[in-house]
This record gives C-alpha cells, structure tokens and sequence, in this order.
C-alpha cells in the first residue's frame, strides 16, 4: 500500500464516510476507491454488451464502431 499525502475535501470526506458505513478516512477513501472502479467496470461491461458506440469512451471522441455512416 502507497502512502500519499494530498488535501482532502473534509465535508466530501465525511458524507462519503457516512453514506459508506466506514470508520476511518483511509477506509473511506479504500471502498470509494473499490466501488468507483467496480460500478465503472460494470457500466463498460453494460454498454459494450448493448453495442453502445461510446462503451468506454465517456466523451464520444472515438469513432464509432461498424460502417461509417453517409454524410450529409
């Protein structure tokens, strides 16, 4: 485990706390950390599965996949 030292938004700090059940800031930050790149795992793997064009690209910079379609 790395330590870092970085400021922290104290209010964000201790609704996350509550909201996640946690007990220290190092565990809050741990399970935000955990369930942020859970959830945007399972959001990727959602939008590849329904073919969304911008499925890890939450921009829409890529281009699309498939055929191009014709210009106007």
């Amino acid at each position: 485990m790395s330590q870092l030292w970085i400021d922290v938004d104290d209010a964000a700090l201790t609704a996350a706390g509550d909201l996640l059940g946690t007990e220290t800031p190092q565990d809050t930050i741990n399970t935000a950390l955990r369930l942020t790149c859970a959830d945007r795992r399972r959001r990727l793997a959602e939008e590849a599965a329904a073919g969304h064009r911008t499925a890890g690209d939450p921009h829409g910079t890529r281009e699309p996949r498939g055929p191009a379609a014709p210009r106007a």
